[in-house]
């Protein structure tokens, strides 16, 4: 079901685990939102909003070195004579190395912001099994038509020696993680609800331009494995280090 533009849509759900029964009212901005409906084998009825292609939403593209990471986001931009102004806000205090990022630049119908994270010679120094995250929330700005304004997070995660999990929640972002090994780490998807199971993850991988694995999990969060190809990331996905909770 596909909904059209408007404002807002009311969804009062019922949610029940077969003795106790509650109701949530969720009311919000879906518009362009691609529902589904489907059986969840006890009578009752499942509805999730799947990865749109929408163009309203960020390409992503990024790459990662032992030095840092570098990327850019497009997006569709209706006014491309307007003026567009880029900021960020670190996701946290005493991040390592430099953050920083360039003015949005706007061709053929799309604004594209880059970005590149800098260690700065600084030395990370990672203990097994530890990993770091860092991120930034990416504002862009029209002060013409606000309503094309933008959020979008980047994040970078490092992985150290030894065996690594690399947990993600909804609300990510587009995360470039590095110095991933799969025949040893591990990731962790918690609660996304478009991948339920291993055949919904693998329809979600694709490649990007440096032959990069990337898993697009929908509403901008996206996690690219630096060095890893789709094929690499199929047999990670087989032979079990990919976990979907």
């Amino acid at each position: 079901m596909l909904l059209p533009a408007r404002r807002t849509l009311r969804i009062l759900a019922r949610l029940t685990d077969g003795t106790n029964t509650a109701f949530r009212d969720f009311t919000g901005n879906y518009v362009q939102s691609n529902f589904q409906f489907t059986s969840d084998g006890s009578g009752g009825t499942l509805i999730y909003d799947p990865p749109t292609a929408s163009a309203s939403e960020p390409s992503v593209l990024s790459s990662a070195t032992a030095d840092g990471a570098e990327g850019s986001f497009s997006f569709a931009d209706s006014y491309p004579s307007d003026a567009l102004s880029a900021s960020f806000t670190p996701d946290g205090a005493n991040y390592l190395g430099d953050f920083s990022l360039n003015h949005a630049t706007v061709s053929d119908g799309n604004a594209t912001v880059t970005w590149e994270f800098d260690f700065s010679n600084e030395q990370v120094t990672l203990a097994p099994n530890q990993t770091l995250t860092q991120s930034s929330n990416v504002s862009v700005a029209d002060a013409q038509n606000p309503a094309q304004n933008l959020n979008q997070t980047v994040s970078v995660t490092v992985g150290g020696a030894g065996s690594d999990n690399f947990v993600f929640p909804p609300g990510i972002g587009a995360d470039t993680l590095t110095n991933f090994k799969p025949t040893q780490d591990i990731i962790e998807l918690d609660h996304f609800a478009n991948v339920q199971n291993v055949q919904e993850l693998e329809s979600l991988i694709t490649t990007d331009a440096h032959g990069d694995a990337v898993i697009n999990l929908g509403h901008n969060d996206l996690i690219t494995l630096n060095g890893v190809t789709d094929t690499q990331l199929q047999q990670v996905i087989q032979v079990g280090h990919v976990l979907i909770h």
